[in-house]
């Protein structure tokens, strides 16, 4: 039993360069990277996703490593899909076409946790989770009564297929909490990056407690109907290795955060302190320890002076 929850698919990431060279292969997924996030807070959290067969193992070293449960990771596929990712200079990225026949679960669709995932990892102490996930009105239903019987609080990040805009004002007063970031806000709802100002006055019209709008490497708001706090970006160790899950990473420290009484300025801080340790290395943080965390937290203490109110 965990008091913080990620849910989400999990995954392998390769990074590939300009010329076609390739990175090692690497655990990833919106799932893992949101546990991250908690993770570099509290220990009492875990995982609720599905495992492929042929990358269980280093998923399970890397749960053992960090004193995170597999209770909620079934193994489900024989395989898991990979990302094969190249970012471009403005700081997007597209997924290459690259076949590669060990990574074919997330076409036989085995690898989505969803709402009756979450139910078997719910227990009275569970204070909130994030959730990767698309606009489904029963998953929806499913997922807001889950959380009622245990008063749990929601974070949603929209996933890959949530892009209709009037689905996505729908969904988003359900959960307490969501997040999107800058490129998403231009895409679905025709807002241009620069436009923060426009972006933030939507977003705080849509939003039920906290928005975690993410601006890429600028950093990110927390938004709320009484006021928006804009922290720029955090980089506890130097220059960003690989921003592959920073976004995920982000939302489940913001989640960790809010859930656990912070106030929203903190809330921003906290997410991009943890955001600027996975970026530190490619994959994600591969140890926490406590003294990973004092550091974390006193990190987060010099930076609240960082803060703004907008």
């Amino acid at each position: 039993m965990a008091k913080y929850l990620a849910v989400g698919q999990v995954n392998c990431d390769v990074i590939v360069d300009d010329n076609g060279n390739t990175s090692e292969v690497k655990i990833g997924g919106s799932g893992l990277f949101a546990l991250a996030g908690i993770r570099i807070f509290t220990p009492d959290c875990a995982l609720v996703t599905k495992l492929g067969r042929n990358f269980a193992r280093e998923y399970l070293d890397w749960f053992e490593a960090n004193g995170v449960t597999a209770d909620y990771a079934p193994l489900t596929s024989d395989t898991i899909p990979a990302h094969y990712l190249r970012y471009t200079h403005d700081g997007l990225y597209e997924n290459v076409a690259m076949s590669d026949p060990r990574y074919d679960g997330e076409i036989l669709g085995y690898m989505h946790p969803k709402a009756d995932d979450l139910e078997r990892a719910l227990c009275p102490d569970t204070a909130g989770f994030s959730i990767y996930q698309d606009t489904d009105s029963v998953q929806w239903s499913l997922l807001r009564r889950a959380a009622n019987r245990v008063g749990a609080k929601i974070m949603w990040e929209a996933n890959h297929r949530a892009r209709d805009p009037e689905r996505i004002k729908q969904v988003a007063p359900i959960p307490e909490m969501w997040s999107i970031n800058s490129n998403e806000v231009e895409q679905i709802f025709g807002i241009p990056k620069a436009n923060e100002m426009d972006a933030i006055e939507l977003l705080r019209g849509i939003t039920n407690e906290l928005c975690f709008y993410r601006v890429g490497k600028k950093g990110s708001y927390a938004i709320t109907r009484d006021g928006a706090w804009f922290c720029p970006a955090i980089d506890p160790t130097g220059e960003s290795v690989d921003p592959t899950g920073c976004g995920n990473c982000s939302i489940g420290a913001a989640m960790y955060a809010y859930a656990s009484g912070n106030s929203p300025d903190r809330v921003a801080v906290m997410a991009n302190v943890a955001s600027g340790y996975n970026a530190a290395q490619l994959g994600p943080v591969p140890r926490f320890t406590p003294e990973l965390t004092r550091e974390a937290l006193e990190l987060v203490e010099r930076s609240m002076a960082l803060v703004k109110r907008v």
